[in-house]
This record gives C-alpha cells, sequence and structure tokens, in this order.
C-alpha cells in the first residue's frame, strides 16, 4: 500500500495568493506590496524581519508581534477552495492512502485547511502547531506512518522541511520546484512543476 502526503503551503495551498490579498487588507499597494510579498519569500523569510518590515512600510498602528498574532489568526480567511486541488486528492484516493503534514500553528492552519475545502478529503491531516513537532523533525514524519509496510511519499516544496526530513525517515520524495532549481543536499526521487502533474511523477516513481 502507498501512502501519499502532502504539504499544504506552495504545494496544496497557493499561499502567495493569500498574502497577496491579506496585505491588501491592511492597505498595502504599489511599490511596498511590491516589496512586502519579495520580503515574504513565499513564507520561507524571517518572520521577525517580515513583520517589522509589514508595520513600518505600512505605518500600521500596532507592533510586529500584534501584527504576527492578526496574521496567524486571518491569513487563512483570504484563501479558498481549488477544484482541481480537491479533485486531485480524490482521484489519488482511489490507489493511495492520502495526508497532509503541515508545519505551522493549529488555528493559522487549520483555518486554511478548512476554507481551501481540504477539511474532509484526506485520510489524516498532521498539524505541526498540535503535534508539538515540525518538519523536518522525525516524529512529524512518524505521525503520519499509520500502515505497516506502506510506502511513504512526501510531495512537497521545502527542500530541508519536505525533502531532507522525509529522506531521513526512508520515505520517497517528491519535490515540488514552483520555478525554482533544486539546491538541497539530499536529492529528490522526483522533481515537478507543480503539484497538478504529481500523478505522472508517481507512475514513475513506482512504475
Amino acid at each position: 500500500m502507498d501512502v501519499l502526503v502532502f504539504d499544504l503551503d506552495n504545494t496544496l495551498l497557493d499561499r502567495d495568493r493569500a498574502i497577496d490579498a491579506y496585505l491588501r487588507a491592511w492597505g498595502a499597494e504599489g511599490d511596498s506590496h511590491a516589496a512586502l510579498i519579495k520580503i515574504d519569500d513565499r513564507g520561507y523569510a524571517d518572520r521577525s524581519r517580515f513583520c517589522n518590515e509589514v508595520v513600518r512600510r505600512l505605518a500600521l498602528p500596532l507592533n510586529a508581534h500584534e501584527f504576527w498574532q492578526d496574521m496567524q489568526s486571518n491569513l487563512g480567511s483570504h484563501c479558498a477552495p481549488d477544484p482541481q486541488r480537491i479533485a486531485l486528492i480524490e482521484r489519488l484516493k482511489t490507489r493511495a492512502r492520502v495526508g497532509l503534514l503541515t508545519n505551522g500553528g493549529a488555528v493559522n492552519q487549520r483555518l486554511k485547511i478548512t476554507n481551501s475545502g481540504l477539511n474532509d478529503v484526506f485520510d489524516f491531516i498532521v498539524v505541526a502547531g498540535e503535534l508539538g513537532a515540525a518538519k523536518p523533525e522525525r516524529e512529524a514524519f512518524l505521525a503520519c506512518e499509520r500502515w505497516a509496510a506502506a510506502r511513504y511519499v512526501m510531495i512537497g516544496d521545502h527542500p530541508e522541511h519536505d525533502i531532507a526530513g522525509a529522506t531521513a525517515c526512508g520515505w520517497k520524495t517528491i519535490w515540488v520546484s514552483n520555478g525554482r532549481t533544486w539546491t538541497g543536499a539530499d536529492r529528490p526521487d522526483a522533481q515537478i512543476l507543480d503539484v497538478g502533474t504529481v500523478e505522472l511523477a508517481l507512475e514513475r516513481l513506482f512504475e
């Protein structure tokens, strides 16, 4: 049996679209908006630096910590269902168990999952903020290993969190490049431009 485990942000979820809408709700526009999107770096940026830059550039009436708390509570409100992603998971479930493993706080990630229409499509969901362990920690991956003798595959966009972490646990890996060049240490077993082509990658991986 195969168990396919997906990352959420920048893999199944278009986080850039969500952060774009969230910043615009705070009044970001023009050069300031573009600069903040670049600083955010798809969510990989240092959170303290990003929050301080948002507060400074937008002259917000709150400090960086308060902005971060608001972002954790409200970013998910700017997510919406993607019928193609939901259909993808439903197709994959006809041949494998399918789960979600995501880093991040419990409230923020659960809101993203719910508003993206993904809450009921997986066989299991593991949120780091609820588990108390985050990728690439081994405990995060072990929480997904619910079937003995299964082949586990991690599908995600982060070279360290998703690919290196899963590789260390003996999983197969598929890296979602989103147009980037691979720079990690542990090369993935397969590489795709976006998650929409994962089915072909899985066929080649297990042919």
